[in-house]
């Protein structure tokens, strides 16, 4: 099934002005930006809270990996929710919209239920990884924590991109910074060891598994607010917004035909990035630490491409929802330039920063010393990091999933995945070469996705006359 074109209109819509496409963009990034950013800004706050000690450091970092690569997988399932929703109001069909919602909250339950179904194997699964006795015991438990709120998140995030795919982002970002406050209240006194839970888990919460913990707790706290948001809007009748109901059929059909390779291209870009971190505990703990701490660092910073990729996205399938071609490739490559102006910025300031943050985020001198060289590559990475996920939010946008999916599988595991396990760990060369080896990966990927959204608009401008 081909859903990446829309009856072209004739004659063909004149495409918008550049600033008219920077204005919209932005107006739709800073909220996507601030959400996003939340949902690792809570994973920072544990990380800081955890940093007094590098095992239970070690611990939190384990065991972050594994969930943060569910948490991604799925969100990539959902991902057809806000291009559907885009495209069906672009198009004047903003009736369709609540069938796709609903669509996209059974798809999030069962995955959600999946998800922790895995986490819960806790210390067996972390054994499956190749981790030492010690970080295994420790993570796994954390990572039983992180189970009993994947649903929670799964359902959040069904709920937020109906809202950012109507163009209504702001609900889920101010969701999004109440969260974090209410985590912060619940994680200290909870890897503090303040409040005795044993009675309930079999063991002491503290540590690792206590930031864990309030962390599950705020993401059912999220979807609870979100579902509260959603029924709350005075036009929820024209978007067929309501909890039982059908849909338009087909439309599960292009929910997972979008999802499927989104999440695929995901697993396999954040697999890649979560082996870098199974590599660097097959090194020890300090490694594990000072990975876990990069890895942070650099998703912290990716919530701003996640804001302009997700409004890129969503502009590129508005105008081809309103059926111009034209307009959807000036939408992309707007967001192109503006995610590598704050990219650039922001690398530059990373650099001249790089010890103060590696002792902002351990205060192991061990960790340290390896966190100072791998913070500098971090800070050339994430330029080539923003583009490539832009260029993908772009692709998504125009339901244009399977190649660059295909990207992907080469870049991250042809060649990110064995570059790192040579230079890492077989010759020794630890965290530095391993994130080396992410930004080689990277370049690959950011290059081939280039050239297929400018081969794939100018087709289809081609096509429209």
């Amino acid at each position: 099934m081909n859903v990446t074109s829309a009856p072209s209109l004739s004659p063909v819509p004149v495409a918008a002005p550049v600033s008219h496409h920077i204005r919209r963009t932005v107006s739709l990034a800073l909220p996507v930006m601030l959400s996003r950013a939340g949902l690792v800004i809570m994973i920072a706050v544990d990380t800081f809270l955890c940093r007094g000690s590098g095992v239970e450091l070690a611990f939190f970092g384990g065991s972050v990996q594994p969930q943060t690569l569910l948490q991604a997988v799925g969100i990539g399932l959902l991902i057809g929710t806000i291009v559907l929703c885009a495209q069906a109001d672009g198009a004047g069909e903003r009736h369709r919209c609540g069938g796709i919602w609903r669509l996209s909250l059974i798809v999030a339950g069962i995955l959600g239920l999946l998800q922790a179904l895995i986490l819960a194997s806790g210390e067996a699964f972390m054994r499956l990884l190749g981790q030492p006795a010690d970080i295994a015991a420790g993570s796994g438990f954390a990572l039983q924590m992180f189970a009993i709120g994947m649903p929670g998140l799964m359902l959040f995030a069904a709920c937020n991109l109906l809202l950012e795919g109507i163009s209504r982002p702001w609900p889920g970002t101010v969701i999004m910074l109440v969260a974090n406050i209410v985590n912060f209240a619940l994680a200290w006194p909870l890897t503090n060891g303040a409040i005795d839970l044993s009675p309930i888990f079999g063991a002491q919460i503290s540590g690792a598994s206590g930031a864990a913990l309030a962390t599950s707790i705020t993401r059912w706290l999220m979807f609870l607010c979100a579902l509260t948001v959603i029924f709350c809007q005075r036009d929820r009748a024209v978007y067929g917004i309501k909890l039982l109901g059908g849909w338009q059929p087909g439309e599960l059909k292009r929910l997972l035909w979008l999802g499927l390779p989104l999440a695929l291209a995901i697993a396999l870009e954040s697999s890649c990035f979560g082996s870098m971190i199974v590599m660097a505990g097959w090194l020890g703990t300090s490694s594990l630490a000072a990975m876990h701490s990069a890895i942070n660092l650099t998703s912290l910073v990716y919530m701003l491409t996640i804001g302009i990729a997700t409004a890129a996205a969503i502009r590129v399938a508005n105008a081809i929802g309103r059926g111009s071609w034209r307009d959807a490739a000036r939408a992309g490559w707007v967001a192109f330039g503006m995610e590598f102006a704050v990219m650039a910025l922001i690398s530059i300031t990373l650099s001249l920063l790089v010890e103060p943050l590696a002792h902002a985020y351990s205060h192991d001198a061990a960790v340290i010393v390896l966190l100072v060289p791998v913070f500098t590559v971090t800070a050339m990475m994430i330029v080539i990091d923003g583009l490539q996920g832009v260029l993908m939010g772009s692709l998504r946008g125009a339901s244009d999933t399977a190649l660059p999916t295909i990207i992907y599988g080469l870049s991250f595991w042809a060649v990110g995945v064995p570059i790192g396990y040579i230079w890492g760990y077989r010759h020794g060369m630890g965290p530095m070469a391993l994130m080396t080896a992410l930004a080689t990966s990277l370049g690959i990927a950011m290059t081939l996705l280039i050239w297929r959204f400018h081969a794939l608009t100018q087709k289809r401008i081609r096509a429209q006359g």
